[in-house]
């Protein structure tokens, strides 16, 4: 522990708002260390003093809360008398002192953090329905089901874990989780081997390590040793234990028994997005339930004032990644907002869900299969004055001329310039998509984009006809497209025919590891 944490830990320990994954290593470093127990003891008697001196007086209640600096190094004089009569005690003291501290019954089993965009249900198996503490906090039964982002969760024990949506865990014991479904990363320290995690298709008992779950409803439940061992055991079939070491990955057959697979650490996070502020942002679920109409959700102050309907087709509500999502009919259908974006060359960032069918079966090259997802600015003026997220299979190069592909893949177009991702969208599976600007240019005058598909940053090429120029989307002027979402740009764009879910419109930059949050995995 470096000194930085100990001096942190031993205040949230005064003030009584340590996490149990910070108490245990403050437990630990307490033990093995003499000088940490002198200084432990000193910050103490120093807080106790304090204390003493700073509290209201039952004689002096107006008094002056200022400390004469002669009256603190007295009482360090005496401390220190103190301290040299307790020396051969101090360890005892210091380990009585923890184990009291760990036996208080209100300590809970668990307690989590969530990400920023987390959405997540906690219920407990109690006859009011009611938990411990502050409402991050698990105990025996609770359960904990989440939709979107991800958690962290400190056990007493000193069993760290990440857990990403969708996700149904259930607390059985301090050292047995009962994972319904869910992604998630742990990491058990020495002390707490024996921790277990127990899926539909099998049960893992922990060796001291690090290891990753994958558990869904449509595939096999896969296990991943990043550090240590595991013993997993199948709940099915012929009911095979296998014992499994660093860099080992298995996939649950149906027959009990293991097939090999190739170890993936992206798939989890070890930790949680840096808990940076958001921009402002627009949101829409696309849910049912959450009024007549399509409002925005989010924290952008035009968010109340914004309408949206749909023109030229009808838009349904079918299942969708995160709850329901917007169906289009392929007719012509489109969503329109009144909202106009964006302007200039302020930074920005568009996420959201895809499903696109696959392109027709004949030609390959189909150009038609080309489709604008999210939408605004003006177009057709001559410099990069529209932002224009796509999904084509048009291959477009530097004479502004395009020839048929065989990939469909995320494009962004400015006006005079375009991005171009590399990985086939159209395959009839969702994918997730965010495009970012960071508001600024490169050497060469190009403006600074990236674009994700599944969490993941494409290698992206950028194509301009003309020298680059910067992104100057025009709002409000003559001319000008309001957000729309499924709005065909020119007469080579087809209808749309896929689905759209979970539309974030960020006013700024959002960091990767955010992006990667509003991904969920599988």
């Amino acid at each position: 522990m470096s000194p930085g944490e100990f001096d942190e830990a031993l205040s949230l320990l005064i003030d009584d708002e340590i996490s149990p994954g910070l108490f245990q290593r403050l437990r630990d470093h307490l033990v093995g260390s003499d000088e940490a127990q002198w200084q432990y003891l000193d910050y103490v008697e120093t807080h106790a003093v304090l204390s003493l001196e700073l509290g209201p007086h039952p004689l002096q209640s107006g008094a002056s809360t200022v400390i004469p600096m002669g009256r603190i190094l007295a009482r360090q004089k005496r401390r220190a008398l103190r301290l040299a009569v307790v020396a051969g005690a101090a360890a005892i003291f210091v380990a009585a002192l923890v184990s009291t501290y760990i036996m208080l019954p209100e300590a809970p089993l668990a307690r989590f953090k969530a990400s920023s965009l987390a959405q997540f249900e906690l219920t407990h198996d109690t006859p009011d329905g009611t938990g411990p503490g502050d409402g991050q906090e698990l105990q025996i039964g609770s359960r904990l089901r989440l939709t979107r982002g991800s958690v962290r969760l400190d056990f007493r024990s000193g069993v760290e874990g990440i857990v990403r949506a969708p996700a149904d865990l259930t607390l059985r014991r301090e050292d047995l989780v009962d994972l319904r479904h869910g992604t998630a990363w742990f990491s058990v320290p020495g002390g707490a081997s024996g921790f277990r995690v127990d899926t539909p298709e099998f049960l893992l008992t922990d060796l001291g390590t690090e290891f990753g779950v994958i558990s869904n409803v449509r595939d096999p439940d896969e296990v991943h040793v990043f550090d240590g061992q595991v013993k997993v055991q199948n709940h099915r079939g012929i009911e095979e234990q296998v014992l499994l070491a660093a860099g080992d990955a298995r996939v649950a057959e149906t027959d009990g028994r293991w097939q090999t697979a190739d170890l993936d650490p992206e798939a989890f996070f070890d930790s949680l997005p840096p808990d940076t502020p958001l921009p402002p942002y627009l949101y829409w679920s696309f849910d049912r339930d959450k009024g007549p109409g399509l409002p925005a959700g989010g924290t952008h102050p035009d968010r109340q004032r914004i309408s949206a309907s749909s023109v030229n087709g009808s838009l349904g509500t079918v299942a969708g990644k995160v709850g329901e999502a917007v169906s289009f009919d392929g007719l012509g259908a489109q969503l329109h907002t009144d909202w106009p974006g964006i302007a200039g060359g302020n930074p920005r960032t568009v996420a959201f869900w895809l499903k696109l069918p696959p392109a027709p079966a004949g030609d390959p090259g189909d150009k038609n299969y080309s489709f604008t997802l999210v939408h605004w600015g003006t177009f057709l003026r001559g410099g990069n004055t529209e932002w224009a997220v796509r999904a084509t299979n048009e291959k477009y190069a530097a004479d502004d001329l395009y020839t048929p592909g065989d990939t469909t893949r995320i494009n962004l177009y400015l006006g005079s310039g375009w991005f171009n991702g590399s990985t086939e969208i159209a395959d009839g599976e969702w994918h997730h998509i965010a495009v970012r600007y960071n508001g600024v240019t490169d050497a060469r005058g190009a403006p600074v984009v990236a674009i994700f598909v599944d969490g993941r940053r494409e290698q992206t090429s950028y194509i301009s006809p003309r020298p680059p120029v910067p992104i100057d989307t025009e709002v409000g002027v003559a001319g000008a497209r309001p957000l729309g979402v499924a709005i065909s740009r020119s007469g080579r764009s087809a209808p749309f025919p896929g689905e759209i879910d979970e539309l974030y419109i960020f006013d700024g930059k959002v960091e990767d590891g955010t992006i990667r949050d509003l991904f969920v995995p599988r």
